[in-house]
């Protein structure tokens, strides 16, 4: 099996850039729903924070050589992290 160990740094860094522009968007999606729950400026600021969803651990298992490429590569066709329960959760920084 081939892992991101085996690509090119060029191919590395475009699969990446697919990753974690996902990561981004889920990630700010998490942030723009939570901020239209919030009834008060408190809480608002409270919404800001560190956001970890699917892509985000996704592309941490991958660099971290515990999913192969194949499964990154179906991922991103599909638009979804298969076997990812977790949804996106929420930490305060």
């Amino acid at each position: 099996m081939a892992f991101f160990n085996m690509l090119d740094p060029d191919q590395q860094a475009n699969i990446s850039s697919l990753i974690l522009s996902k990561a981004s968007a889920e990630h700010e999606q998490a942030y723009q729903d939570n901020v239209r729950k919030a009834t008060s400026k408190t809480k608002i600021k409270k919404c800001a924070g560190c956001y970890i969803g699917q892509w985000q651990r996704l592309h941490q298992m991958w660099i971290d050589l515990k999913v192969p490429n194949l499964f990154v590569y179906h991922c991103l066709q599909v638009d979804s992290v298969e076997n990812d329960p977790f949804g996106v959760e929420f930490t305060e920084c």
